[in-house]
């Protein structure tokens, strides 16, 4: 009986990240009828103490059903739905500090760079052996890291001031007033906990654009950027665009990584516009989806 259980889990049967079944989207796992009964099943697994099930099932087997059980659950208290005049401040915070959280690794990327390190070692030897104190280069080197920092925060948040700008501030007319645009939130609990937008790409017609993607860093690592990635995904597949394009930062990796995990293929990588991007080597990427009905 367990044999056939693991055969069947490692089939990716009731897989509740898998997304594909005999070659097929897997669409059917969003039916809330499925979902009731992958946590029923996971939960016999975990909670069975024969003796049985312990000899033949490996602990860190035990271990990942019952991860997968809580996410199931968790998904199942989230709704995608889309924008609301009444969420307009929480997307506003959401977005704002999911952005604000990669300006510490984008420090560590530009003292990464052979550049910033070569600079900081020659100021560092020059005032060493001009004063003999040790005392002057390390001042001097920490304040140079902090004015570094300064510059990382300010690209930030102009970058962050000008999407509110942009679209943030009146999302109705950009997103929902449109045809082919559209805002979605994950609401969990009555609070927004992740948002997405979307509309078509000015490069090209034919791609619809991902824009705005950020989740609450005390709901990541449940399945919510998958979700409302694949919401993104079926608009454009219901509205006849060809793909999805996106632009993520360098320093983004975990987003990266997602976007490879939905089917995103890396098409192009190019230096930020700002002048202190080009010289830390900051870059952007952009990724494209295509379709599975346009595929070849």
């Amino acid at each position: 009986m367990v044999h056939a259980i693991d055969e069947t889990y490692d089939n990716g049967i009731y897989d509740a990240v898998g997304t594909e079944i005999n070659g097929e989207q897997n669409r059917w796992r969003q039916c809330p009828y499925v979902q009731k009964l992958q946590t029923a099943l996971y939960r016999y697994l975990v909670d069975l103490s024969s003796e049985h099930f312990r000899k033949h099932v490996n602990p860190i087997y035990i271990a990942s059903l019952a991860a997968r059980s809580h996410r199931v659950k968790v998904m199942a208290e989230v709704q995608i739905r889309r924008y609301r005049k009444e969420d307009h401040e929480e997307v506003k915070e959401v977005f704002t500090i999911g952005m604000s959280e990669h300006i510490p690794p984008s420090c560590m990327h530009v003292l990464k760079q052979p550049l910033a390190q070569m600079f900081l070692g020659c100021v560092f030897c020059a005032l060493l052996t001009s004063s003999k104190s040790i005392l002057l280069p390390v001042l001097a080197v920490t304040l140079l890291l902090a004015a570094g920092r300064q510059s990382v925060s300010y690209m930030f948040n102009k970058y962050i001031q000008s999407c509110l700008e942009q679209d943030l501030n009146h999302i109705q007319q950009t997103y929902l007033d449109p045809p082919n645009a559209s805002f979605f939130v994950a609401e969990s609990q009555g609070r927004v906990v992740g948002t997405v937008a979307c509309l078509p790409s000015e490069k090209d017609p034919n791609f619809l654009e991902l824009k705005r993607m950020s989740v609450k860093k005390t709901h990541r690592g449940q399945g919510i950027a998958k979700a409302l990635c694949r919401t993104v995904a079926d608009f454009a597949l219901q509205r006849g665009f060809r793909g999805v394009l996106l632009h993520t930062s360098v320093v983004q990796t975990d987003a990266q990584k997602l976007y490879e995990h939905m089917g995103y293929m890396k098409v192009s990588e190019f230096s930020a516009p700002e002048v202190i991007a080009r010289l830390t080597n900051f870059t952007l990427l952009e990724y494209q989806l295509i379709l599975k009905a346009h595929r070849n």
